[in-house]
């Protein structure tokens, strides 16, 4: 078989520095023209695309381009090309003093020409046959390539025919199976489906049992928060009436008088920490409450659940029976 040349895409020309400095031309895959006066530098892209490459040609003056695109960049100048060969994108890179070009993998250089150049091969009949070789590989390997594959191509068909008549004479002594394998079939046809609708009846007696398991641990939870909710209420309630007993009343004597402002501050630290005690209690009972309240909606997500998965176990037992 004959091998095709796989297409090597001209991506994108850059130009750092030089006479073309931050020149940027991104090319179609399809075919691209180059439009333009003379001496705007269309032939210039083309020398700098066959510098960067490194691309042969089928004439003797290749010095003569390189030194076309060195005075382009000048002594400080890179251009930098990026392909695509086969999917692969491969970037090319080389400055006016690099003997060859620098590339992130291998790569087969492509023929570059200019317009006088394919005047010249047009005109010259040894070069026109010696670019049309370019493109193909070898035809001798592929002709013996070609001669093997219709050699084993009559091989194949003959066998092809055997077999075809070894099939006829199959089926002719078969053919009082084929009932009973249209029978076998509709059986495992059964069998599948009785085999998901039982795996479907287990999965959903599963999640029941998990849902219903989930619920049991709840209500226990629920009940004691309810529980624990109610001591905190009562416990904020009776620390509250402390603070709203009687205060003490005054000694007036001499002796006793001096108590007063003790007994004072002894009340005024006993309320500030009866207040604080509540305050804790109150944060307390919050953060129970909130519990409480995620408590209940599970429980009601559980319970839809449940009702769902109990449903479904009904209608596959209906439908079984």
């Amino acid at each position: 078989m004959v091998k095709r040349r796989k297409k090597l895409i001209i991506r994108n020309l850059k130009v750092e520095e030089g006479f073309f400095s931050n020149l940027d031309l991104t090319f179609t895959s399809g075919l691209n023209v180059l439009i333009g006066g003379r001496g705007v530098g269309k032939t210039s892209i083309i020398e700098l695309l066959r510098f960067g490459l490194a691309s042969g040609n089928l004439s003797t003056s290749s010095t003569d381009t390189n030194a076309h695109a060195i005075s382009i960049l000048q002594s400080s100048g890179r251009v930098s090309i990026e392909l695509e060969h086969d999917g692969r994108v491969i970037n090319v890179s080389r400055s006016a003093l690099d003997k060859q070009p620098i590339f992130s993998e291998p790569f087969v250089s492509p023929i570059v020409f200019s317009q006088k150049e394919i005047e010249t091969i047009g005109l010259n009949a040894e070069g026109k046959l010696s670019l049309i070789d370019s493109f193909i590989p070898d035809i001798n390997e592929g002709m013996a390539n070609i001669r093997n594959l219709n050699r084993a191509l009559a091989s194949s068909s003959a066998q092809l025919s055997q077999l075809r008549r070894e099939l006829a004479e199959l089926r002719e002594k078969t053919s009082p199976l084929s009932n009973l394998r249209q029978r076998e079939q509709v059986l495992q046809s059964q069998q599948v489906s009785f085999q998901k609708q039982n795996q479907a009846v287990d999965n959903s007696q599963r999640q029941l049992n998990e849902a219903q398991n989930n619920l049991a641990n709840l209500m226990v939870d629920i009940e004691n928060l309810i529980g624990i909710q109610n001591l905190l209420k009562n416990k904020i309630s009776s620390l509250s009436s402390l603070l709203n007993q009687q205060p003490l009343p005054q000694l007036q004597s001499t002796v006793a008088s001096s108590l007063n402002s003790l007994l004072k501050e002894a009340n005024e630290r006993d309320n500030q920490t009866i207040n604080q005690a509540i305050q804790n209690n109150v944060s307390m009972l919050k953060e129970v409450e909130a519990v409480l309240k995620q408590l209940t909606d599970q429980r009601l997500s559980l319970d839809a659940t449940a009702r769902q998965k109990r449903t479904e176990i009904e209608s596959f037992t209906e439908g079984a029976g």
